[in-house]
């Protein structure tokens, strides 16, 4: 599957109007550990390893907004030519690049996945997500995207993700090794 997701960080009334009539789904909290291997050349690329609550998934950036997502160990498995288990996989062969925990709370309205995030670090963000089944349908996921961020009168401006905000509050040498200081 392709996810097509932005950013946003509302204010608390624009946050209560995108929510307005927008069916809850569920609060969780997530644990994410993200891996890469030590010359970091997964985040690098734009790959993403991750473990959330015990599950693996693989995020590989096709263009800005816009990831591959495989959530198959198999899958992974293959992705990375190995036959030990990832788990196994990670422990032999990567670091961990981040560690933190999030309380998330998802939102359903017109066909559209909101997911309202508060990090354990004092990050908050709000996230718009379309999944699509085939990669040429992104781009059409991500204007209507737009669109219903405009029709609800949500800022465009550029969003730090939380792996890398994270490392901007906890670890900026190692941000800066891996991204260097332009992606400031």
């Amino acid at each position: 599957m392709i996810e097509v997701e932005m950013h946003f960080q509302p204010s608390e009334n624009r946050l209560r109007k995108l929510l307005l009539g927008a069916e809850f789904i569920r609060e969780i909290e997530n644990h994410d550990v993200y891996y890469d291997f030590p010359d970091y050349r997964l985040a690098k690329v734009g790959i993403k390893l991750r473990k959330r609550n015990g599950s693996f998934e693989l995020k590989i950036e096709k263009s800005k907004d816009i990831e591959e997502e495989i959530e198959n160990e198999d899958e992974i498995k293959k992705y990375f030519q190995t036959d030990l288990a990832i788990e196994k996989f990670t422990e032999n062969n990567m670091v961990i690049l981040t560690d933190f925990k999030t309380k998330r709370t998802k939102y359903k309205k017109c066909g559209f996945t909101i997911d309202v995030d508060e990090c354990d670090f004092g990050y908050n963000v709000c996230e718009i997500e379309l999944m699509v089944k085939e990669e040429n349908k992104a781009q059409e996921g991500k204007e209507k995207i737009i669109k219903f961020a405009q029709d609800n009168g949500l800022e465009f401006k550029k969003i730090m993700g939380k792996r890398k905000t994270y490392l901007i509050k906890n670890n900026l040498e190692l941000f800066k090794k891996i991204w260097g200081d332009h992606k400031l």
